[in-house]
């Protein structure tokens, strides 16, 4: 019995590894939204709670209504939308209702955090958010959502930062990154999403 205890773990190592080289668009999505994978971070303050998730261009292909069979030719077409720009989606929600000189929480996230926000890639900094949109209200939902968007600056993978200077609102400054190690890894399974449905050059 001893002899065959090598072989069966032989087994399960090579159908381990089979299985990891093919992912769902579906495993792909919850991949991204799991905080621990390194794109979606989450933050607290005396004022507010603070999510960060970074939204990947297959991801937002994968999200767009038009996309409904998730199949990888519709996501490749999709993500070239995306693919000259970093997005993120940034959540907050407020503690405590403030007031900001009279004016209300939502219009101050609107239009005066974008003062505030600051986007790193690599070594370069960018003052200036490209597109800044807060999406919904938060006397809807509890969090404010704010979509932000900044072009790709480098053409090899360098960590993202998201840098939130203190403010009227929240006078805790907030850092968020996303490291190399994580979109790295989001690229590998994009390649592994492409062979579930097309399949591996050898297979062709």
């Amino acid at each position: 019995m001893k002899h065959w205890i090598p072989i069966i773990s032989g087994l399960l190592l090579i159908l381990t590894q089979g299985c990891s080289n093919s992912v769902s668009p579906d495993e792909y999505m919850q991949w991204v939204q799991k905080e621990g994978n390194g794109l979606r971070h989450k933050r607290t303050t005396q004022n507010a709670d603070y999510i960060l998730q970074y939204e990947p261009a297959a991801y937002k292909a994968l999200s767009t209504p038009e996309n409904t069979y998730r199949s990888a030719g519709n996501t490749e077409d999709q993500a070239k939308k995306y693919d000259a720009m970093h997005h993120f989606m940034l959540k907050v929600r407020p503690q405590t209702p403030l007031n900001l000189n009279d004016k209300s929480l939502t219009e101050f996230l609107a239009y005066h955090l974008d003062d505030h926000v600051r986007f790193v890639s690599g070594r370069d900094t960018l003052k200036q958010t490209v597109m800044y949109h807060l999406e919904s209200a938060g006397s809807i939902t509890p969090y404010h959502r704010i979509l932000l968007a900044y072009p790709k600056m480098d053409k090899e993978l360098s960590s993202l930062k998201i840098l939130i200077n203190s403010n009227r609102f929240d006078q805790k400054s907030l850092e968020f990154t996303i490291p190399q190690q994580a979109l790295s890894e989001n690229q590998s399974l994009i390649l592994k999403m492409k062979q579930k449905e097309y399949g591996s050059p050898e297979k062709k």
